[in-house]
């Protein structure tokens, strides 16, 4: 394993380093296109930081904790953390974590 393979993985295992929050809501709203919203209403008033969820609910770097209205409309219907739902994810990774179907194979899952 290499140096570099090294550090990525004691990342991946620790986790990411604590981001510069400041930072990263100015070049967010330099630099993300945000659907449904005006680009220049974003560099008035940053976007929130979204940190948590849990159930229906979600948190930002402020401590706020909402209702997330919007986000089961694409693929949190069943809420965030749901246990059926990992479980079933985890189960999957040890058979199959990924397939291509590419030049006429499939897989049974």
């Amino acid at each position: 394993m290499t140096t570099e393979s090294a550090a990525l993985a004691d990342t991946l295992i620790t986790g990411w380093p604590e981001p510069d929050l400041d930072h990263l809501r100015a070049r967010n709203a330099r630099s993300v296109w945000h659907p449904m919203a005006h680009p220049g209403a974003h560099q008035a008033n940053p976007p929130r930081i979204i940190t948590a969820a849990d159930g229906v609910y979600i948190q930002d770097d402020e401590g706020h904790r909402v209702i997330d209205a919007v986000g089961g409309i694409w693929n949190v219907n069943l809420g965030y953390s749901c246990t059926p739902i990992k479980q079933a994810i985890a189960r999957q990774l040890d058979v199959l974590p990924f397939y291509s179907a590419f030049k006429g194979t499939t897989s049974t899952r």
